[in-house]
């Protein structure tokens, strides 16, 4: 049961949402500064039904010419947010796949079945999507990814195609609706019955003074000291981290960042591999 004196973040997301995916390291941060006082939850908000009658910012209608305008989005969010994107070739949308909903309904199927491998499952989408340029919203992909972070294919298939998961994602969009959510990510911050709404990307900084105004003080974030012990932790936990992810965990520069991560990598405790335009950095065991 959960302690009534928890702070709760809730994001309205999709696994293809650029902004969604610059909030994994603010996310993480906060989990590592609140721990056992903040939850995190997500809720499904559909992000693109259609590509072909979708319309943001210049982005939508013909797939390919969509997939073209997305990468390029996608390198300039980048450079703001610092996490990786693919440099290849977007094959994202198609007249077959036009939707981002199969991604949304696959983790709604997950969540059915275990809510931490639901929110591995998410992460991982969000990575094949947005650094491997996979097409994600097809069906062979998605069974492929859930079955690398050990979810039962056959169980998660069969409430994909059931109809169960797309009567979950019904209930989120249905949420989505409810709190007027027109740009994802938004955010729900809860505290003893009290909520407030963050629209849009939000910096760890933003997030802690909208908690502090919601929680009158009453909890205090500490940021953990970035000793080697805790750095391959953080490493571990997540099975692997983009360096901008550490530097927000422990308020650090780059250059030091990288300097704890290759003397872990002289000890043969991680390995760091290309990313697209940046790297992944994986614990060993």
């Amino acid at each position: 049961m959960k302690s009534k004196s928890q702070l709760e973040i809730i994001e309205f997301t999709d696994p293809v949402c650029t902004w969604c995916w610059a909030s994994e390291p603010v996310l993480r941060a906060l989990k590592a500064r609140y721990t056992d006082q903040l939850e995190i939850s997500f809720i499904m908000g559909g992000l693109v039904q259609d590509i072909r009658d979708f319309d943001d910012n210049g982005i939508g209608g013909d797939p390919s010419d969509s997939n073209l305008e997305i990468a390029q989005h996608w390198m300039e969010a980048s450079l703001h947010h610092g996490m990786p994107v693919t440099t290849g070739e977007l094959e994202l949308f198609s007249d077959e796949h036009p939707s981002s909903y199969p991604q949304n309904m696959a983790y709604k199927a997950a969540q059915s079945e275990d809510q931490d491998l639901a929110d591995r499952f998410l992460r991982r989408l969000r990575e094949a999507t947005a650094v491997e340029a996979k097409q994600t919203n097809s069906e062979e992909v998605l069974l492929a990814l859930a079955g690398e972070v050990g979810l039962d294919t056959e169980k998660l298939l069969t409430r994909y195609t059931d109809g169960t998961a797309e009567t979950d994602f019904e209930t989120d969009l249905s949420l989505t609706k409810a709190y007027g959510v027109r740009l994802l990510p938004t955010f729900i911050l809860r505290y003893k019955g009290k909520e407030v709404v963050l629209e849009n990307y939000q910096s760890v900084d933003g997030f802690e003074q909208a908690i502090q105004q919601l929680c009158k003080g009453e909890l205090t974030a500490s940021i953990p000291p970035a000793s080697s012990d805790n750095i391959l932790g953080f490493i571990r936990t997540y099975g692997h981290v983009v360096p901008i992810e550490l530097m927000m965990a422990f308020e650090l520069d780059m250059q030091i960042t990288m300097k704890k991560v290759h003397a872990l990598e002289e000890k043969n405790l991680v390995t760091i591999k290309k990313a697209g335009n940046g790297i992944f950095i994986d614990a060993l065991l």
